[in-house]
């Protein structure tokens, strides 16, 4: 069952780690989760005029590391990195 089906009252955890030279963070839920492999595959059948599904695509263009992946807990985590030169 997608977490958006799930009582209003299941939780979504999100971590934020910020160090001199990247920023990640990480996104977890109770929901059935997906094959992101195959979600990025099918990128390109994404409607660029559409309101909504744009999101994966976005973040896989300006992440370093971009995971979804199943926890011991159940949980889905969705971790998304990106590195960077600080400005002094």
């Amino acid at each position: 069952m997608p977490h958006r089906e799930k009582p209003s009252e299941t939780p979504i955890s999100l971590e934020a780690n910020l160090t001199d030279s990247f920023i990640e963070i990480k996104v977890f839920d109770f929901g059935t989760g997906f094959d992101l492999s195959e979600k990025l595959l099918k990128l390109d059948e994404v409607d660029v005029n559409a309101l909504g599904g744009r999101g994966l695509s976005l973040i896989s263009q300006m992440m370093n590391i971009f995971t979804y992946d199943k926890t011991a807990d159940s949980r889905y985590c969705m971790r998304i990195v990106k590195y960077y030169v600080p400005i002094s």
